[in-house]
């Protein structure tokens, strides 16, 4: 409360009655409104933990607490944020960039990467027009590093549709193993891989790929794990990243530019 301004000692004292309220720089009537409940939670008969706000009341939070230098509510607060299920992602980048949070812009650009620009509301954009990157609003941005991944995305799955034949494995064998890996391919990646309805990462296909019991196809092992291994073993630099780690070094690349 030292913070708060004082009245001149010759004229009516600030707070003294409704026609003469402390002025505060900071903060709206509805991030009060959010906030004095933290701080008179019997008068609100607000007692929820912070994990049960919604992310704007906690943003209002997180804003005030700041100021008034309460800084235990204020980790509190930003805790709860970080894994909050609900602290939509284009809200989350945006804030990041307000408030200087590093540890939310790349699961933020995470996931509108996997959402897709054509997939935001108008309020999603409003919020990624709102900060420039490289002297053009981040959306723009966005929208381009979107287009390339997705690109990217159909000639993965068309490099990967064909089976390569190991060493280890004669012709004949490898008839079986060719339709196994395309029907695999086909019905089990790329549904997920290329469905924009229900966004799919790299560590999802990953895992895909890592849970399939081998030994219950009619594949050669030394055939699927060759096709899998070309596509998830990471490569010390410079060599090119795996197949299935690219979007991962596009995503920090874009991330580094937010600062």
């Amino acid at each position: 409360m030292a913070l708060l301004p004082s009245g001149l000692a010759s004229g009516p004292q600030e707070g003294s009655d409704d026609s003469c309220p402390i002025p505060l720089n900071v903060g709206t009537v509805d991030e009060f409104d959010w906030f004095l409940p933290l701080i008179f939670p019997r008068c609100a008969a607000d007692y929820r933990p912070m994990i049960e706000r919604s992310p704007v009341e906690l943003l209002a939070i997180y804003k005030l607490t700041d100021y008034f230098q309460m800084h235990d509510d204020h980790n509190l607060c930003f805790n709860a944020l970080t894994v909050h299920p609900d602290f939509d992602p284009a809200l989350k980048l945006y804030s990041a960039q307000i408030h200087n949070m590093k540890e939310w812009r790349e699961p933020a650009v995470a996931a509108l990467l996997t959402i897709g620009t054509d997939n935001l509301s108008s309020e999603q954009k409003q919020w990624l027009h709102a900060f420039n990157v490289d002297g053009e609003p981040f959306y723009c941005l966005l929208a381009e590093k979107r287009f390339y991944l997705l690109r990217k995305r159909i000639e993965l799955a068309e490099e990967n549709a064909e089976c390569v034949q190991h060493e280890s494995c004669n012709k004949l064998r490898h008839v079986a193993c060719t339709t196994t890996w395309r029907d695999f391919w086909a019905f089990g990646v790329i549904p997920h891989w290329l469905n924009s309805a229900e966004p799919c990462t790299e560590a999802h296909v990953r895992k895909i790929l890592g849970d399939v019991k081998v030994h219950k196809l009619d594949i050669h092992p030394p055939c699927w794990y060759g096709m899998v291994s070309a596509m998830t073993e990471e490569r010390e630099k410079p060599l090119p990243p795996p197949t299935l780690f690219r979007e991962q070094r596009v995503l920090e690349k874009l991330v580094a530019k937010l600062g």
